[in-house]
């Protein structure tokens, strides 16, 4: 992950890694949430709806109620069709609050979408405890009574409690058995995928046949190695987008792909915007009030 990609959350109060924000969509632009990634976590409440969601390369419309975790390092934007949308986010940084979230690489594991939910609706079993502190720590943040960085870390600590309770054991369940034994090819793949990378690459890095790493990539995975690796080219791609000023040639070389029509039209097939516009996008700034 490039670092001087990643949006530097200003947070408003020294030594407190929290900040709350309430965007909402007027008639200028239908952009809500540019596409952004950086290093905290982001919990956000869908006030007004239907807006649309996307999660790296995962779409998702959301309705009043529902709850959104964004995991950190994964780029993200919301945008809705028509007026008078609103939801209201939640930045945090986990590792202030010594929570193991960070221990994991979900941008390397985001596309598996069997295991991976992020969006909580109102019916949701987890939903009654996540929705009650992920509210109390908004409040507390925008009311700023005496004791709200106490009140605030109560309730955070509580939401990622009510967060780990769900994810952690698909977590374990995955680490412990296929997931585990493919990480060595999913970590060359984030190192390498600017470069062709070879299936028996892949395979001998595990110490099996083509045939056997093929089985155990898309049992863990629910999608072929080639796939994968495409998928993890284009969020890259997502990501010089939106935060550099390299030309788009010069990004689909960096991102691993063959050519530059190889590359707009993967791009556009994904997103269902070309890269051009997905830049332009991303340059809009939507309105917020803080």
């Amino acid at each position: 992950m490039y670092n001087e990609e990643k949006k530097i959350e200003e947070f408003a109060i020294p030594n407190f890694p929290v900040r709350s924000a309430i965007p909402n969509k007027t008639q200028s632009t239908n952009i809500i949430v540019i596409p952004h990634l950086h290093s905290y976590l982001e919990v956000m409440k869908i006030i007004k709806g239907p807006v649309n969601v996307k999660i790296g390369l995962n779409h998702y419309i959301c309705n009043n109620g529902d709850i959104i975790f964004v995991p950190s390092e994964t780029i993200h934007e919301v945008t809705a069709e028509t007026y008078d949308k609103q939801l209201v986010g939640l930045v945090f940084d986990p590792e202030s609050f010594n929570l193991p979230f960070t221990n994991y690489n979900y941008n390397v594991i985001l596309n598996n979408n069997k295991i991976f939910n992020y969006i909580f609706p109102p019916e949701h079993e987890y939903y009654e405890n996540i929705n009650k502190h992920f509210t109390r720590a908004i409040v507390h943040y925008h009311n700023k009574n005496d004791t709200y960085k106490l009140e605030i870390s109560a309730h955070i600590l509580l939401l990622l409690s009510a967060l780990l309770k769900f994810y952690v054991p698909d977590l374990q369940k995955t680490s412990n058995d296929m997931f585990y034994k493919i990480q060595p090819a999913l970590d060359y793949i984030d190192k390498h995928y600017s470069e062709k990378i070879y299936i028996s690459t892949l395979s001998s890095i595990l110490n099996v046949c083509d045939d056997h790493f093929i089985r155990m990539f898309k049992k863990a995975m629910h999608q072929t190695p080639n796939q994968f690796i495409v998928n993890v080219r284009i969020q890259k791609a997502m990501i010089l987008l939106s935060s550099t000023e390299m030309s788009i040639s010069q990004i689909s070389e960096k991102t691993g792909f063959s050519s530059y029509a190889h590359f707009c039209n993967t791009f556009t097939a994904k997103n269902d915007v070309t890269p051009r516009i997905y830049r332009q996008k991303c340059k809009q700034v939507p309105p917020e009030t803080a």
